[in-house]
């Protein structure tokens, strides 16, 4: 006898990408808890888990810092991702075409990532 939770779920790793300041954390935690929640600045990243019922696949969502300095290091957080969520405040007018060049920039690693 096995209930469903004794099944192997298979893992997603997807990263939320953009700007300091984006939303990324406001959006993880209402797809978390289905509520907004006030946040600050994160440095470093959250990570969270995702229950997604009737499915077989455990989902979990990596916040990653969107500062200057952190963008460099966004790069070793792809091998593992099946996903990249790039968050962009569209309110933030001034911002955008950094996001923009930010956001060709995680698709220009992916274009030449070596494939298996």
């Amino acid at each position: 006898m096995g209930t469903r939770s004794s099944k192997p779920q298979k893992q997603a790793h997807v990263l939320m990408l953009g700007l300091d300041g984006s939303g990324k954390t406001t959006l993880l935690y209402k797809l978390k808890f289905n509520e907004s929640v006030w946040t600050v600045q994160t440095v470093g990243f959250n990570v969270e888990s995702l229950d997604i019922d009737r499915s077989s696949l455990a989902l979990t969502l990596w916040d990653i810092g969107g500062q200057r300095k952190m963008r460099p290091y966004w790069k070793h957080f792809y091998p593992d991702a099946a996903g990249v969520l790039f968050v962009v405040d569209s309110w933030d007018q001034k911002r955008l075409e950094e996001a923009r060049k930010e956001l060709h920039r995680v698709t220009k690693h992916h274009k030449h990532k070596p494939s298996n």
